[in-house]
C-alpha cells in the first residue's frame, strides 16, 4: 500500500491470515480531507514487483539443487492494484511508467543472486469510483510492447461491490467456482423456537463441477463470467462412515463470507463429524444427489458423487439396441465357439522343405509348397465349423433344442467321422422320431421359425402347433446335414434322416407314408452307406455344397423320381449360404485396405509397427526448433528492453547532476 514515497508493506509472505490483514488496515489513518494531490502508485508497484523477485521455498530448493541438470526457475507473478484513475490519458501514461519500472526491477534482480528476474507479469488495475462519479473507462486487456507485461483494467463501484469484484478475480485467476447451498435450516438468533432457511456460498476448485460444465441442464448459472452453481440442502446423516459413497473427487472449500452467521453455523456443524448431501434442483422427476459436504482432519471438503453408473456395478441389461434385440444373439454359443477354436502364435518356417520332426516321423509335406500353413488350416477349420451358424436364436430351431440333438451337432461338423460316431448320430435321429411319435413338445420360442409357411419366420399370435414345430426342426436339420455332407459317413447320417422323413407330410398314417416303425427299422439296420428300401439299394449321392439349391435331379448318380425321397421345402432367407468366417471376410473386403492391417507387407505377411513414428519425431523436432526460436526472440526483446532502460536511467542521472559538474574551475 502506498502513495508516492509513503509506501509500505501491510504483511509479509508468511503473514497470510485475515486477522493480521485486519490489524494492519486498522493502523492506517484516514486520508486527509484537505490535500488533493494525485495518487502515485508507481512506487508501490515497484515494491510489489521487487517482492515478486524474491524466490519462494520451492524456487530456492530448485535453484540450489546440484543434482538437477536444469536449474532454471521460471518466475511469474500478478499484481492487483486498487486505485482511482482519471481517464484514458492517465492510463496510457501509467502503462509506460509500469513498463519502465518492470525493466528496472528485472535489471536489478539479474545482478542479485538472491533474486530471480520476472519472466511474465500481469498487472490488474481496478478503478474504484464512487457511485456519484462515473468515468468512462473501458475494461480492456493489453500487452505493452512485450510478452513480459500484460495490463488488465477493471472498473467497479466503491463499497461492497469491490469485494464481489475481488471474488470474481480470485475465481478467474485460480480456476475456482462458487457453490450456493440453499435451504439450510437454522434457528433464529432472537427466537430459538423458530427457524428460517439461509443460503451459504462456498468457494472451491472448479473441478468439483466438471460434470456440470459438460451438461448444464438443471444448473443455475449466474449472469457473470464466473461459474456459480446452486445446490439444495438435504437431511444430514449422523453416521457417514457406515455408508460409503461413490465419490469421484474431493476438494477443500472455504466460505465466501467467513464472518457471517450462516457460514459460521455451517462450518461448525460440519466440523462435528456430520455429512450433508447436496441435491441438484430439478423441476420434475426424482432428486439427484450430486455432492456431499464432510470434514476430514479438521478440513471441510466437497465430494463430487458419481451420478452415473459405477464401474463396480453389474452391467445394465440391454434388451434393445441398434442391431436388434441384443438378448436374442447367441452370445453363450459364440463364447463356447471361441474356446473351441483358440488361436495360438506359431513360428513360421520356410516352406521349401520338411522340418526335422516331420522327417523323423516319416510324414510331412513335399517340397512343392503344397503344405498348408497353420493359418490356412485354421481358416479351413473355422470355415467348415461355421458353414451353418445362425447369429440369432429367433432364426433357428435346431439350436433351440441342442440338448436333444447332441452329440449329432458336435460330430457332423467334423471333416472325418468314424462308424461309431455315425451310429451315435443315427440314435439322435431315431430319438427325435420317437419324440414326435409320442407327441413330446419341443422347447421352441415363439419367434424361432425356420420352415416356410409359418408366417414368414414368425408364428401366429395363437401359437404354433407341435406338428409345425417338428416340421421346422426337420427342415433345418436336413439343411444342416446337407451343408456338412462331405464323406461317405456323413452321407449315411443324411440318408438315415431322409429315410425317416422320406415323405413331405411326415405324419404317421397319411397316404404315401410308411409306418414310423418301418422307417425306424430301415434307418437302424442301414449298412455302411446303403439304405434298404423294398429290396432296392438307394443312396443319395451328395457333394459338399455351400448352400442347398433344392434340386439335384441332374446328378448322374441320383435315383429316379419314384425312388428318390422327396426333399423338404426350406425357407432360403433363414438358412446360411456361406460360413460365418466367409461373412466376416466379405464384410472386410468391402472396407478400404487401410482399415485392416496398417503397414502390412503382402510379400512377407508382416506388419510394421509404429508407422508414423518418424513423422511424429520430425514434428517434435520442428516444434522444439520453433520453441527455441520463440525463446531467442523473447531473450532479444528482454535485452532490448534492458538496454532501453539503461539509456533511460542514464538520461535521468544526467538530468539530476549538479551544476558544478559542468563547470570547470581553474
Amino acid at each position: 500500500m502506498g502513495d508516492g514515497d509513503d509506501s509500505r508493506f501491510l504483511n509479509l509472505w508468511q503473514e497470510q491470515s485475515v486477522a493480521q490483514l485486519m490489524s494492519a488496515f486498522a493502523k492506517i489513518p484516514p486520508p486527509s480531507a484537505t490535500l488533493r494531490n494525485k495518487l502515485d502508485i508507481v512506487r508501490a508497484v515497484e515494491m510489489a514487483l521487487g517482492t515478486l523477485c524474491e524466490p519462494s521455498e520451492a524456487q530456492h530448493t530448485r535453484r540450489t539443487d546440484l543434482d538437477r541438470a536444469d536449474r532454471e526457475v521460471p518466475n511469474k507473478g500478478r499484481v492487483i492494484v486498487i486505485t482511482q484513475l482519471q481517464g484514458e490519458s492517465e492510463i496510457l501514461k501509467l502503462e509506460k511508467k509500469l513498463a519502465t519500472t518492470l525493466n528496472i526491477v528485472n535489471k536489478v534482480a539479474s545482478q542479485d543472486d538472491k533474486q530471480i528476474p520476472l519472466d511474465e507479469v500481469e498487472i490488474v488495475l481496478i478503478h474504484a469510483s464512487p457511485g456519484s462519479k462515473e468515468i468512462s473507462i473501458a475494461p480492456t486487456r493489453r500487452l505493452y510492447n512485450s510478452p513480459l507485461l500484460a495490463i488488465e483494467i477493471h472498473k467497479v463501484t466503491s463499497g461492497y461491490f469491490l469485494s464481489e469484484k475481488l471474488c470474481q478475480l480470485v475465481q478467474t485467476h485460480y480456476e475456482l467456482a462458487i457453490t450456493t447451498v440453499t435451504g439450510i435450516p437454522m434457528k433464529e438468533e432472537q427466537n430459538a423456537n423458530s427457524s428460517a432457511n439461509y443460503d451459504v456460498e462456498l468457494l472451491h476448485p472448479l473441478a468439483a463441477h466438471a460434470d456440470f460444465l459438460k451438461d448444464k441442464d438443471g444448473c443455475k448459472h449466474d449472469s457473470s463470467s464466473y461459474s456459480k452453481v446452486t445446490l439444495k440442502w438435504c437431511t444430514p446423516r449422523t453416521a457417514p462412515t457406515q455408508e460409503l459413497q461413490h465419490c469421484t473427487a474431493a476438494h477443500r472449500i472455504t466460505p465466501v463470507d467467513i464472518n457471517s452467521r450462516p457460514s459460521s453455523c455451517l462450518t461448525n456443524f460440519l466440523l462435528t463429524g456430520r455429512a450433508v448431501m447436496l441435491e441438484l434442483p430439478r423441476k420434475s422427476g426424482q432428486k439427484l444427489l450430486s455432492h456431499m459436504l464432510a470434514s476430514h482432519g479438521g478440513e471441510i471438503y466437497i465430494h463430487t458423487l458419481g451420478t452415473g453408473r459405477s464401474a463396480l456395478e453389474d452391467p445394465p441389461s440391454i434388451s434393445e439396441g441398434s442391431g436388434g434385440r441384443v438378448t436374442d444373439y447367441r452370445i453363450t454359443d459364440f463364447g463356447l465357439f471361441m474356446k473351441e477354436h483358440l488361436l495360438i502364435p506359431y513360428n513360421t518356417e520356410p516352406r521349401t522343405g520338411q522340418s526335422h520332426e516331420s522327417k523323423m516321423s516319416g510324414g510331412g509335406c513335399s517340397n512343392d509348397n503344397s503344405c498348408p500353413t497353420p493359418l490356412e488350416m485354421t481358416e479351413t477349420a473355422i470355415a467348415r465349423s461355421t458353414l451353418y451358424w445362425p447369429l440369432v436364436i429367433s432364426a433357428t430351431a435346431v439350436y433351440n433344442v441342442q440338448s436333444h440333438l447332441e452329440p449329432l451337432l458336435s460330430i457332423i461338423v467334423k471333416p472325418q467321422i468314424t462308424s461309431e460316431q455315425v451310429i451315435e448320430c443315427k440314435k439322435v435321429i431315431l430319438n427325435l422320431v420317437s419324440m414326435e411319435a409320442k407327441g413330446t413338445a419341443l422347447a421352441l420360442s415363439s419367434v424361432a421359425a425356420v420352415a416356410s409357411g409359418l408366417g414368414g419366420g414368425r408364428f401366429a399370435k395363437s401359437g404354433p402347433r407341435k406338428e409345425e414345430h417338428y416340421r421346422a426342426l426337420w427342415a433345418e436339420l436336413e439343411q444342416l446335414l446337407r451343408l456338412y455332407c462331405s464323406t461317405t459317413e456323413h452321407e449315411q447320417v443324411l440318408d438315415c434322416l431322409l429315410e425317416c422323413r422320406r415323405t413331405e407330410g411326415h405324419q404317421a398314417g397319411t397316404p404315401g407314408t410308411g409306418a414310423p416303425g418301418q422307417s425306424t427299422a430301415n434307418c437302424s439296420g442301414a449298412g455302411a452307406g446303403d439304405i434298404s428300401k423294398n429290396g432296392v439299394a438307394v443312396r443319395s449321392e451328395l457333394k459338399p455344397v455351400g448352400s442347398y439349391s433344392g434340386d439335384t435331379s441332374g446328378t448322374p448318380s441320383s435315383p429316379s423320381d419314384d425312388q428318390r425321397p422327396k426333399r423338404l421345402r426350406v425357407a432360403p432367407d433363414l438358412l446360411g449360404k456361406t460360413s460365418l468366417l466367409g461373412l466376416i471376410k466379405e464384410n472386410q473386403s468391402r472396407k478400404p485396405a487401410t482399415s485392416m492391417w496398417l503397414g502390412l507387407n503382402p510379400e512377407t505377411r508382416k506388419a510394421t509397427l509404429y508407422q508414423n513414428l518418424k513423422e511424429k519425431q520430425l514434428q517434435q523436432q520442428q516444434q522444439a526448433i520453433k520453441e527455441e526460436q520463440q525463446i531467442q526472440q523473447i531473450q532479444q526483446q528482454q535485452q532490448a528492453a534492458a538496454s532501453v532502460a539503461a539509456v533511460i536511467q542514464q538520461q535521468q542521472q544526467q538530468a539530476l547532476l549538479p551544476l558544478g559538474h559542468y563547470l570547470h574551475v581553474p
